[in-house]
Parts: C-alpha cells; sequence; structure tokens
C-alpha cells in the first residue's frame, strides 16, 4: 500500500450520480506559473487553495504523494473541459476524473521519483476505478490550447515504463502521447 498524506481542500463538490470515473487528467503545478511557490507542495497547496481549484492529488518532487479532494468526490482541477472525440467527446471532465498534480518547473524534467509514485497512484487508482485514458491538462481543455501542462518535458513512455514494472496492464488504457 503506497503512503499518502491527507491534505485536504475545500475545492470540490459532489459528483453527478451516474458517473464512471474512468480517466486520469494529468496536471502541473509549475512553479514558473505561481510566483512564490517554489517547489514546496505546500506553497502549491496554499496557491491551489488561494485559486479556489484543487485536483484530487499532489505529487511533490520528492514522491511525496498528498490526497488534496477524496476520489468520491469532483474535485474542481479541469475547468471547461471536453475528453477528445477519439474517445467520447464528454464535456465536463471533473465530472469522470481524477486529477494528479504534478510539482515542477515547465521548462524541467519531472524526478524519477515523481514518475516512480504517479505510477503506483495509477495502480492503486486503477484497483478502485476501470481507467479508460490518462491524459494531460492540454489534451482535454477548452479552448484549444489554453493549457499546456504537463508539459514538453513530461515523458509519457517513461511514465508507462514505470507502470509496466509495477505489472499494470496498458493495452486498454488511452494516453496523451
Amino acid at each position: 500500500m503506497i503512503k499518502i498524506i491527507e491534505r485536504p481542500l475545500p475545492c470540490f463538490n459532489d459528483r453527478p450520480d451516474t458517473a464512471e470515473i474512468n480517466v486520469v487528467i494529468v496536471h502541473a503545478m509549475h512553479a514558473d506559473e505561481f510566483p512564490g511557490a517554489e517547489l514546496d507542495p505546500q506553497a502549491c497547496w496554499e496557491q491551489l487553495k488561494s485559486k479556489q481549484v484543487a485536483a484530487h492529488y499532489l505529487i511533490a518532487q520528492s514522491g511525496e504523494i498528498w490526497r488534496l479532494v477524496g476520489e468520491e468526490k469532483r474535485a474542481w482541477h479541469a475547468g471547461e473541459s471536453q475528453m477528445p472525440a477519439h474517445l467520447t467527446g464528454a464535456a465536463g471532465v471533473n465530472d469522470f476524473s481524477i486529477g494528479v498534480e504534478l510539482v515542477g518547473y515547465e521548462t524541467q524534467e519531472y524526478t524519477a521519483a515523481q514518475y516512480q509514485s504517479f505510477a503506483e497512484l495509477t495502480a492503486d487508482i486503477l484497483k478502485r476505478h476501470p481507467l479508460r485514458a490518462i491524459l494531460g491538462h492540454e489534451h482535454i481543455a477548452i479552448p484549444a490550447g489554453r493549457k499546456t501542462d504537463p508539459g514538453p518535458f513530461f515523458s509519457w513512455p517513461r511514465y508507462r515504463e514505470a507502470l509496466h514494472r509495477l505489472g499494470v496492464d496498458t493495452e486498454e488504457i488511452c494516453f496523451g502521447d
């Protein structure tokens, strides 16, 4: 079982009764986008709270995982959003997704610890939810181009490899690359 630190944020509401959680959306809490946040997860937490947004999880550069919102709730992370047409084309991605924030700089690689923790978290989520897609915020934001995270330094192949090392079958999951 992975270690998760509870750091709740009040930025959520109820999901629709019919919502099936089947997507993970990867975000980046870029320190260069939030002046003063640096790479400190607590400072990032405070920035999220002040902007009244939250993903379900935040992963620090050390690999430490914070739960910000319970998976059963609709976290306010995707904003105006729609799944790509080749998947479902469904709008309102917050209704059926889990959001994961990675702390870092948009101009730098994410850490090995973050890839490992994200893969472990994903494997854990798969025990509870039938994931069909793992996409970046950039893939679902409306209008297109409004968001760029997790950005060009997020390695989808490296993330998939970390999942494979954990024995996760990714054949039925659509990834953002």
